[in-house]
């Protein structure tokens, strides 16, 4: 068995033509998934250790009613092979990557990120939250 590198265009796989199926989903089934992933996923023990329950009621009552196009995990983005220093650069340019394109991008990160030298900068773009 091996793998190989692929794309999915108008549904179907670049490599075999196979024509993936479209998953649909109802309101009331999408509604139930996601109220099973909060509670199974984001509510349990592990997350408080770093989430307090007043923090993630904060979050939900932000994302009440917003739509983004991208979610972007600030931390990650910053960190990712920099050797344990953060990067403000590199986050920038993930976001402006996106948001170029007319992308409404969602950065998520902890409060600390906020005094990173240039971290406002990454904010203050059109169509970043």
């Amino acid at each position: 068995m091996h793998a190989q590198e692929t794309s999915i265009a108008q549904g179907a796989c670049a490599r075999c033509k196979t024509k993936l199926e479209p998953n649909l989903l109802s309101r009331q089934e999408f509604d139930s998934l996601a109220h099973e992933f909060l509670n199974r996923v984001l509510e349990t023990t592990d997350v408080f250790m770093n989430t307090t329950p007043e923090e993630l009621a904060r979050y939900k009552q932000f994302m009440a009613g917003r739509t983004f196009d991208v979610v972007v995990d600030g931390l990650n983005v910053a960190y990712f092979g920099q050797g344990g220093k953060p990067s403000v650069r590199l986050l920038q340019q993930t976001v402006d990557g996106f948001t170029s394109g007319g992308s409404r991008v969602l950065v998520i990160g902890r409060k600390h990120m906020r005094r990173w030298p240039g971290f406002q900068q990454v904010l203050d773009r059109k169509s970043v939250v």
